[in-house]
């Protein structure tokens, strides 16, 4: 049996972990996934980091600045938190994923060095795309065995990085389509794709038997709502998948 949590707010986060705890699995093998952005200012100096929890930001800063990561940093990030420290959040581990959109907005950067995989190159669709980057990241998530996992799902990140990406592509490999692709669709639909295609992806990869999910917005959270019912519709799921709110 598999479960997916889709979690409206902090509260649902809190609830999520307690009835785990109380199922006997222990605070200490949850993982949460969030995800972090250097961006470089297009003129100027300095260096902006968000992370998703922002509690890692200046620990990222720092990190940076000692030379432990890179400006540009394409590995996954292992953090740790003292448990506890965060209220809202009550979990030690945290693998970071790198989403960073200034390698896409300068010609001095290349940007191909910093990409997850090369394998990006040939997606030619947001979908396409959600199914090569997902499928490339998982696999690192699975290595760190976290019994139960909290996935804090930054949709207008992934978006943004989806959108730089094709604009991009589409100039590096002259495909003007690509840039039809991002240009004739709003930030609603985008988001939508990219909400759709991350929920079908955890549903068919069956790649942990307890995963929580809590978006970045309130209508992520009703879009992911609205793709599991079209799931469990289209899917021919049995009963060994279960959503759970």
């Amino acid at each position: 049996m598999r479960e997916i949590h889709l979690l409206e707010n902090n509260a649902a986060c809190a609830k999520y972990v307690l009835n785990r705890t109380s199922q006997g699995f222990l605070p200490e093998t949850f993982l949460g996934i969030g995800s972090f952005s250097t961006r470089v200012p297009v003129s100027g100096n300095g260096l902006s980091i968000f992370s998703t929890p922002t509690f890692f930001e200046n620990e990222i800063s720092d990190s940076i600045v000692q030379g432990y990561f890179s400006v540009f940093e394409k590995e996954s990030l292992l953090m740790q938190v003292a448990m506890g420290e965060i209220a809202n959040f009550p979990i030690s581990r945290w693998l970071l994923i790198g989403q960073h959109l200034s390698i896409f907005h300068s010609s001095k950067i290349d940007v191909k060095r910093y990409l997850p995989t090369d394998e990006l190159l040939n997606v030619r669709s947001a979908e396409e795309f959600m199914q090569v980057y997902l499928g490339n990241i998982f696999p690192h998530i699975q290595e760190i065995r976290a019994q139960s996992i909290l996935f804090l799902f930054d949709v207008k990140m992934f978006s943004d990085y989806i959108k730089s990406f094709f604009l991009w592509l589409a100039e590096q490999f002259n495909i003007p389509f690509l840039k039809d692709l991002v240009t004739e669709s709003s930030e609603i639909e985008m988001q939508k794709k990219v909400t759709d295609e991350f929920l079908w992806y955890l549903s068919e990869s069956a790649i942990h038997p307890c995963i929580a999910v809590y978006p970045s917005s309130y209508n992520c959270y009703l879009n992911l709502i609205q793709s599991a019912r079209n799931i469990r519709k289209q899917g021919n799921y049995s009963d060994e998948l279960f959503f759970k709110l």
